[in-house]
């Protein structure tokens, strides 16, 4: 484990939870789920790089009979997640390689796949976009998000290695077996002032760990939440991108 990864899930557990961007992020996923499939009807979804649970927790309160499974490599994340979401079921998984060790009986049973915030970490996130493929059920949905915009010292330093563009996704998606059904940025104008500023004053992990997250922070972020729902949805402006596909037919 490198001490990046410590640090994400052990020292910024407050900044993780009030970044207006995560929380929106979140609202999303949800929202793109909730059209994907019905939430009551007892459907499997699956969580690509489910962290430290927070977003299966979330499934979790809006459905109390959907079957919630995670994948994820790092060992402390997954002892976090078993904590957030009990009732849950977890697997250790290397994302970045091809789909092997992946349980038998989970492949073509997901009704949902969702991969926020992971292939932009990853090396070869076509192997992860193979993962989803094999995992999904015929018209299953795929839903992932990724950061959009120049890569600035902060997303380095968490472990980020590219960015993209709706071109860009779309067109890993579609060489990994999907059909996009809906792809669109989100953002502008606030949430991308609020990435460019982080840009602009080169912040660094260290300085959002729970430790220095004080009560002005959490202020600033509380009204950059209210703002954040004035952002846009389109295919210009924003620095978040949020993609929607299902499995291409065979040939």
């Amino acid at each position: 484990m490198t001490a990046s990864t410590e640090l994400m899930w052990r020292e910024l557990s407050r900044a993780n939870t009030l970044n207006p961007a995560q929380r929106h992020r979140w609202r999303l996923i949800l929202g793109e789920v909730g059209h994907a499939v019905d939430l009551a009807s007892h459907p499997i979804i699956v969580d690509l790089g489910c962290g430290s649970g927070t977003l299966l927790r979330k499934f979790r309160e809006k459905s109390a009979t959907a079957r919630l499974v995670g994948l994820d490599i790092e060992p402390l994340a997954l002892e976090l997640a078993r904590k957030a979401v009990p009732d849950a079921e977890f697997h250790q998984l290397d994302l970045s390689r091809p789909a092997a060790g992946l349980p038998r009986e989970l492949q073509g049973s997901a009704d949902v796949v969702v991969c926020s915030e992971v292939l932009e970490h990853l090396d070869h996130p076509e192997h992860a976009v193979e993962l989803a493929r094999t995992l999904l059920r015929p018209g299953g949905a795929f839903v992932v998000t990724v950061p959009a915009g120049t890569i600035t010292p902060f997303d380095r330093a968490i472990g980020h290695v590219r960015h993209y563009d709706l071109p860009r996704i779309e067109s890993l998606l579609s060489g990994g077996g999907f059909r996009a059904r809906r792809s669109y940025l989100w953002g502008f104008p606030f949430h991308t002032i609020f990435r460019m500023t982080l840009g602009m004053f080169r912040t660094m992990p260290a300085q959002w760990t729970d430790d220095h997250f004080g009560t002005s922070t959490a202020i600033i972020f509380r009204i950059l939440d209210w703002m954040f729902f004035l952002n846009r949805k389109g295919r210009r402006w924003g620095r978040q991108i949020v993609t929607v596909s299902v499995p291409a037919p065979a040939a």
